[in-house]
């Protein structure tokens, strides 16, 4: 045990020295989501004067060997754990541990060790903090210590709080709840009923949690207990947010940020300011969300509590999603999932990813979405948390119906919608009942107490009486609740029949207009062979037969009439290649690439090269400008082929003689690049551009009356999409234009 303190000693004041990485958790946020935290520690006492600290070693140090002693040891233990001093709190919860040793106060040894168990938990060290709690519940079961054994068992439901286990806290918390009546202790009894709102709230049970919760006001009122009184209005707040009440979250939020200032409480006002931050960020108020979330970032450097800059961060994530700027949402969620990670919190890293992949999926990232979510939607079926698999489930079934995958989606569809009813359905009577019987019972009580002998006895004879007519309404009223779930299964499952068939209809409609779609492309396939594929093989045909004619055509006329015959060739050659494409990713398997890693400035030079004499017959130079080392793509070589042959035909295409085309490569992060391929043509609409990637489109012919097929870009787009890149074109008229597509880098 000496050992073990040495080290966390010194581990403490390391962790110290670099606090400012350490980071925290609680609930979701995002959208779903996360938009709340709230009290995971124990309620703690009010402040003490500053000279506390001195006054308290003072007295530990008069003292001799004893109780008394230790008592003081441990007191000032407390206080440099409220004031987040964990080294010191270890330091004399370990002299307090080993003088109660040798004088044999177990009590004191437990207290003492409950302080060090607590900054074990506090620090991220869950694996030692549990075996702590766990044999402070043993030792004081020992000796029948109460007061000890509630304090083993809250360690325990913190840790099981902060890891996701959200059941398992509870069950704890109950324990204590019937130990602390036991002991009379009304400061324990409020810590708990805290504590069990909290888990209520976790596991979707709002109004429980708003009931537990101003059961705690009540009596922290009585005691004058400002501090905590502050960190249950946080947690009411929160309550009200996802009860959609706005305006009783904000008024509740800011009464606490108000006596957590007041009283200069470091850690309640990080829990305050990301709750405020979460609210306004939901109004749509992105600048005083914000405010609120960097001055909660602000204030976790104050403290040593791994449980809220994770939150922090990922509350500035979802503003700048809200705000559109997904890149910066990206990392501020990626390293709120690294912090999660750190400290094992599952709750938390479910809703991380859950955030990523609406990140990816408002991008277009379907794939990675899918990934993500599949990940967040596991976590959070393991955890039992409601709200994460509704969240989870119904971006999934959003991006596999994206993605074209109609069965996965219609189970994530059913999942989500089994969650939603589940959530809606409340158990408002049971609750009402039971306030009611509480009430009578309590009635009763008040009477016999205060009545004489002669109306005691009255009242009993009259309590029984209505216990057995309570005994006969319970009987019918079982009976009522068997008819009422019998009933309740029966249209739920006539609901569940008539969403089957609804989607069942949907999707003869999907299915009915793909198949106009197709027959609509197999019309414009047919008019491309008829009119583009003929005209040059009739032109071939007719050059061909005034060739076969002795002295038809002069040398002059054979030399420009077989240019134009080459360039009828090429361009049949690249519809022919575009229509193979996309009969082949039209077949029933469709197009299966083969990604490998490509030198992308090999394949640059050969379509470069490809396309040398279009380039010369317009006088047109061909720049290659790569702003850092080009790096490898990880595609089809064909498919990585095809894209570059179309961008660079369609740029040479529409330049003006004596031009320049620009390709040029950008790093997106580190795992993608971005290729460029910039003219100097006639440039686009805002129609053409937005028509370009989505369909057939009327191919417009080039500055030299060059045909196309209106079948390339769409192709580019589809292959993109099957090799995880994009595409896209910035364009004005008369201005030029920059297509664009970006794809992996090779790992």
């Amino acid at each position: 045990m000496n050992q073990l303190l040495s080290f966390v000693i010194f581990l403490l004041r390391f962790c110290a020295f670099i606090r400012h990485w350490v980071s925290t958790l609680k609930n979701h946020l995002v959208a779903r989501s996360i938009c709340s935290v709230l009290l995971l520690s124990p309620i703690i006492s009010l402040a003490q004067e500053k000279n506390i600290y001195d006054s308290l070693l003072s007295t530990a140090n008069s003292l001799p060997s004893s109780p008394e002693k230790v008592d003081a040891l441990i007191q000032l233990a407390m206080e440099y754990r409220y004031a987040y001093d964990s080294s010191n709190t270890v330091l004399y919860a370990g002299k307090a541990a080993e003088i109660a040793r040798n004088i044999e106060y177990p009590e004191g040894e437990i207290d003492a060790n409950y302080e060090i168990g607590w900054i074990l938990r506090l620090t991220g060290h869950y694996d030692e903090a549990e075996r702590v709690f766990k044999q402070i519940i043993a030792d004081a079961d020992a000796i029948g210590y109460l007061d000890g054994k509630a304090s083993g068992l809250n360690g325990m439901s913190t840790i099981y709080s902060d890891q996701g286990k959200v059941k398992d806290a509870l069950e704890i918390n109950l324990r204590i709840y019937e130990i602390d009546k036991v002991l009379g202790d009304d400061g324990n009894l409020a810590s708990t009923l805290g504590n069990l709102a909290i888990n209520n709230e976790d596991l979707g049970n709002y109004n429980q949690a708003l009931d537990y919760s101003f059961k705690a006001i009540e009596i922290l009122g009585n005691l004058g207990d400002r501090r905590n009184t502050g960190y249950i209005y946080s947690n009411i707040g929160s309550l009200y947010q996802k009860l959609d009440e706005e305006e009783k979250a904000i008024e509740y939020s800011l009464r606490a940020m108000e006596i957590h200032q007041e009283i200069d409480d470091p850690q309640g006002i990080v829990s305050t300011s990301i709750n405020l931050g979460s609210f306004f960020s939901d109004q749509g108020n992105y600048e005083r969300a914000l405010v609120y979330a960097n001055r909660a970032l602000e204030a976790c450097q104050s403290i040593e509590s791994p449980l809220d800059e994770g939150v922090a961060i990922a509350v500035i994530g979802r503003i700048r999603q809200l705000e559109g700027n997904y890149e910066d949402a990206l990392l501020y969620y990626s390293r709120a999932l690294e912090i999660g990670q750190e400290m094992g919190a599952s709750i938390f890293i479910s809703d991380c990813l859950i955030s990523i992949g609406e990140v990816h999926k408002l991008e277009g990232r379907l794939l990675k979405a899918r990934t993500s979510l599949k990940e967040a939607l596991s976590m959070a079926l393991e955890n039992g948390n409601p709200e994460g698999i509704l969240d989870a489930t119904g971006l999934l079934a959003s991006v596999e119906s994206d993605l074209n995958n109609y069965k996965p989606a219609y189970e994530a569809h059913v999942l989500y919608k089994e969650m939603a009813d589940s959530l809606s359905n409340t158990a408002q009577a049971k609750e009402i009942s039971r306030l009611e019987a509480e009430f009578e019972f309590r009635q009763e009580k008040d009477s016999i107490e205060f009545a004489s002998n002669n109306q005691r006895i009255a009242l009993e004879k009259d309590i029984e009486n209505r216990r057995d007519l309570q005994f006969a309404t319970f009987i019918v009223l079982s009976l009522l609740v068997i008819l009422i779930l019998i009933l309740y299964g029966f249209f739920r499952s006539k609901r569940k029949s008539n969403s089957l068939l609804e989607l069942q209809k949907k999707e003869i409609s999907d299915q009915r207009d793909e198949l106009q779609a197709l027959n609509s492309l197999k019309d414009r396939v047919f008019s491309i062979v008829a009119h583009d594929l003929r005209n040059p093989i009739n032109s071939l045909q007719g050059l061909l037969s005034m060739v076969k004619e002795d002295g038809a055509l002069s040398r002059e006329e054979t030399t420009m009439y077989f240019g134009r015959l080459a360039e009828n060739v090429k361009g049949i050659s690249n519809l022919l290649n575009n229509l193979l494409y996309w009969a082949k990713s039209q077949m029933k398997n469709g197009l299966q690439p083969v990604p490998e890693a490509c030198e992308l400035e090999n394949y640059v030079s050969q379509v470069i090269e490809l396309y040398a004499e279009n380039s010369r017959s317009k006088n047109i130079k061909t720049i290659v400008d790569y702003k850092s080392s080009v790096p490898c793509v990880f595609v089809d070589p064909e498919i990585l082929l095809f894209i570059l042959r179309n961008f660079l035909n369609n740029a040479y295409k529409f330049s003006a003689e004596g031009s320049t085309v620009t390709i040029s490569t950008i790093p997106v992060g580190s795992e993608e690049v971005k290729i460029n391929v910039r003219d100097e043509g006639v440039g686009m609409d805002e129609k053409t551009k937005n028509s370009l990637f989505k369909d057939f489109v009327d191919s417009k012919p080039g500055t030299q009356s060059e045909k196309g097929s209106g079948l390339g870009m769409m192709l580019c787009k589809e292959f993109l999409n099957l090799s995880s890149g994009s595409v896209g074109v910035d364009s004005e008229p008369g201005q030029g234009s920059t297509f664009w597509f970006v794809l992996p880098v090779a790992q």
